[in-house]
Order: structure tokens, then sequence, then C-alpha cells
């Protein structure tokens, strides 16, 4: 099993009267002292690689992991049938963080899961 991987882009539209403004906005919000930002205040990891060597980001275990975990995960498609697994996903994954799910039941729960999916994607 592998994890899932996707981070969020920033795109202008052709079409856009201000292309300029928005590819300025754009680059503003993707730079790396942005994301720096982004993490000091949102705890999001950054993507930009210049930013994994910070000293911040080196001290922080969830970042780490993060960072070290990437290249094995599997790129997000973005497709309609990624809706259907995070709706099935969800209660798996909340109940299991919130204790709900004891370890004795992930097996079975597991099971249920790809049924789910199995049937939601025919």
């Amino acid at each position: 099993m592998q994890a899932f991987s996707g981070v969020g882009t920033l795109a202008v539209n052709s079409a856009s009267k201000n292309q300029v403004a928005a590819s300025s906005l754009a680059q503003y919000l993707s730079n790396a002292d942005s994301q720096k930002e982004l993490y000091k205040d949102n705890n999001a990891i950054p993507v930009a690689k210049s930013l994994q060597t910070d000293s911040d980001i080196t001290a922080d275990p969830a970042a780490q992991a993060v960072i070290k975990q990437v290249p094995e995960d599997t790129l997000m498609p973005k497709m309609p049938e990624m809706d259907t697994f995070w709706n099935l996903a969800a209660p798996l994954i909340n109940n299991t963080y919130l204790g709900k799910t004891p370890a004795s039941q992930y097996d079975s729960q597991l099971k249920t899961f790809q049924d789910s999916i199995s049937k939601a994607t025919k």
C-alpha cells in the first residue's frame, strides 16, 4: 500500500484580463518566503526544496516525515473517482485517529473500505 501525495498549484487563466498581475500574485504566493510563512502560520509543509534544509523545517519531526515519505508516494490523480475514495476513506481515517476504531478491527474496516471502493467504481 502506498500513500497519496498532492500539492496545491497556482495557474493563470490564459483568458485573464490581468495576466501580469495574476502571474505576479501566483509567484508571490508560491515563493519560498511565502511558503515559510504558511508553514509558520498553518503548519503547511513547504514544497520548495530550498526550505527542506531550513532549520525550522529540519527541527520539525512531522515536516521531516512528510519530506522523507513523498518520494515513496503515489501522486494523487485528479479524477472524479477520487471524490468517492475520500468520501469512503474519511470515516475510516477519522475514527482511527480519534481512537473510535479498536486495533482489532483495523483489518475488517480496511476490507470493508476496499469492498466499498470496488463497488463504487464499477
